[in-house]
């Protein structure tokens, strides 16, 4: 969860090679209704639990969370998250 100790040393300098990035955030979202946890009901408490972490050696270019569920009937209980990223040249 964001704050958490895991988010904070992947984010932060606890990692060789120095922090990774969030793409979520990089993409220029903020963490207002960013909940993934759903727990089959498709109602999130709107705290995200889930992450793509990414080195700077990545280009991102979008980042997202899927909340489509086809009849209602959501394959997980976490919503998908997404990201569109390239190794930088």
């Amino acid at each position: 969860m964001p704050g958490s100790e895991p988010c904070r040393v992947l984010a932060g300098d606890g990692l060789r090679g120095g922090p990774l990035r969030d793409t979520h955030r990089a993409a220029g979202h903020d963490e207002i209704d960013a909940g993934t946890l759903h727990s089959f009901t498709l109602a999130t408490d709107r705290r995200r639990i889930d992450y793509i972490f990414v080195s700077p050696h990545w280009s991102i270019f979008t980042a997202g969370i899927d909340r489509t569920a086809p009849d209602q009937r959501p394959p997980s209980d976490h919503f998908p998250i997404t990201a569109s990223i390239e190794l930088a040249r």
